[in-house]
């Protein structure tokens, strides 16, 4: 990840053969040192669950905090 001068890397050995993601930054939030991401699962038209994610590193690592939350 880069933004202007500091540049912050993935996993050593990313994360599998699918290469590279590039896409504009935007930067996530950071409370109490942690950054969250708040994401869906969506089954065809409809919404069936979400869940937030954090860490504490800039790129949201396979280890980070999860909590899943299923939509009734």
């Amino acid at each position: 990840m880069v933004d202007n001068a500091a540049v912050e890397r993935g996993p050593e050995g990313g994360y599998g053969n699918e290469g590279a993601i590039i896409q504009a930054l935007a930067p996530l939030p950071t409370f109490s040192d942690l950054r969250p991401v708040v994401g869906s699962w969506i089954v065809g038209t409809d919404p069936v669950a979400m869940y937030i994610r954090e860490d504490d590193v800039g790129i949201t690592r396979d280890k980070a905090r999860f909590i899943p939350h299923v939509i009734i």
